[in-house]
């Protein structure tokens, strides 16, 4: 059915939010203020969704976004709004869940301004992209926005150029060596994914993803001198067809050193294919600074570093405190950080190996003057929080990268801490996706 309908604000990810007949009408691309005419349906979710077909009335800080497969992808759905609006939004996202999820005790809560990306565009450091064989050649791309189907990409705009330059090299490569990009339903091919990840002085490590093991000796020589930044070449099997996680299964380093090292500052950390490492490094490196300026570190300080990856939060602050204790799942992340602090001759880092939720216990028994949480999106969960304020660390730095777990875990929180201030984080530009940096302390 084609409407005419006037758009009131963005939604959550970042759609705009119109209403026919009092029903809310989800349409992406759309901004607020705009009249649209759009052709409406009830989607998959049974919400109503509109499609633009004409803009009746554009909004002043509409901008011509840069992809050329925008709106193909879903993965950026900002990049038509004017960047400044965006940090501005984000902010009001953030502002929305304070004010309504947890309103009582955040009457004295600081809600800054966005911390701003240094780059709207190339900013993201590693990709892994689903590969495929058309008949002719291999192509890599994203997913099409509600199917199975990937799209021949030649760039991504938000990501590092050296990222696309160098797979669309390997692309070629397998092309001409016959080795081709598999196939889930004739369950043909056997390249399922190519992961590259940049560091901030432009070196590379990438991974292959295969269906099942092949003999890639020339492949990876050829891959190995596209160019000098190449520094690591692994490859990872991944018989699951039903799942999109691509960097799981057994590793096999096949070229170069095992690790790709970072640097912020004057600390290194080392990063394998599956380590988790923000997607932002300039953003990263702003976070963390923000984190050693307000955290109020002392040399007498033990801090608990939960939830650590390569313990790179741990490495950067343990020069500012007495003792770090550094808690992560992900058994190759530990092995990394351990080699990072050793590199880093820090002596007062303990990295352990284990669930920071079925820790619990034994932790309650420790003693942390601070704590530094940097959950997944599920969050902290009641049983962390339940450590936390029986602890009674001074104070709680949270990093979150989902609003509604990070909201639902500072109200249990704040029946013993003061939330003092929250920072959004545009961790991601041109998308809806918003970060955020969240001090609390301890009631007096």
């Amino acid at each position: 059915m084609i409407k005419k309908i006037e758009i009131e604000k963005l939604a959550n990810d970042g759609e705009g939010l119109a209403y026919d007949d009092n029903k809310p009408v989800y349409v992406y691309y759309a901004l607020p203020g705009e009249v649209i005419e759009a052709e409406v349906f009830t989607n998959q979710r049974n919400a109503l969704e509109g499609k633009i077909i004409d803009i009746k009335e554009e909004s002043q800080y509409r901008v011509k976004p840069q992809c050329p497969y925008y709106g193909l992808c879903g993965g950026c759905t900002l990049q038509h709004l004017d960047y400044f609006e965006t940090l501005k939004y984000k902010r009001e996202k953030l502002s929305f869940m304070f004010s309504t999820k947890i309103r009582k005790s955040t009457n004295k809560t600081t809600i800054n301004n966005t911390i701003k990306s240094d780059f709207e565009y190339r900013y993201r450091n590693q990709t892994d992209l689903p590969v495929a064989f058309d008949g002719e050649k291999n192509i890599a791309g994203l997913y099409i926005r509600g199917s199975n189907q990937i799209f021949d990409m030649n760039d991504c705009v938000i990501q590092k150029a050296n990222l696309s330059l160098t797979i669309n090299k390997i692309l070629k490569i397998m092309t001409d060596l016959e080795i081709y990009g598999y196939n889930y339903r004739s369950k043909k091919g056997v390249v399922k994914y190519i992961s590259v990840r940049t560091n901030s002085l432009g070196e590379m490590q990438i991974t292959f993803v295969l269906k099942q093991a092949t003999d890639l000796e020339i492949l990876v020589s050829k891959t190995a001198s596209i160019s000098n930044k190449v520094v690591s070449i692994y490859q990872i099997i991944n018989d699951n067809d039903k799942s999109r996680e691509a960097l799981r299964g057994p590793k096999k380093l096949l070229f170069g050193s095992r690790y790709l090292k970072e640097y912020i500052d004057d600390k290194i950390f080392l990063l394998s294919p599956e380590s988790f490492f923000q997607l932002n490094y300039d953003v990263t490196k702003k976070v963390y600074q923000l984190i050693k300026e307000k955290g109020n570190f002392s040399k007498e300080d033990v801090i608990l570093d939960a939830y650590a990856g390569v313990a790179s939060i741990g490495i950067y602050l343990a020069d500012s405190v007495k003792q770090v204790w550094s808690i992560e799942i992900n058994n190759s992340a530990v092995k990394a950080a351990e080699e990072a602090v050793k590199l880093n001759k820090i002596e007062n880092i303990k990295v352990i190996s284990g669930d920071v939720v079925k820790m619990t216990d034994y932790l309650t028994k420790q003693h942390f003057d601070k704590v530094i949480f940097d959950p997944p999106r599920s969050g902290l969960g009641e049983d962390v929080v339940n450590f936390v304020l029986k602890n009674e660390p001074k104070s709680v730095i949270y990093l979150s990268c989902d609003v509604k777990s990070l909201v639902k875990d500072l109200k249990m929180l704040s029946s013993k801490y003061d939330i003092l201030e929250t920072t959004p984080i545009d961790m991601f530009p041109m998308t809806a996706h918003v970060e955020s940096i969240t001090f609390l302390a301890l009631k007096v």
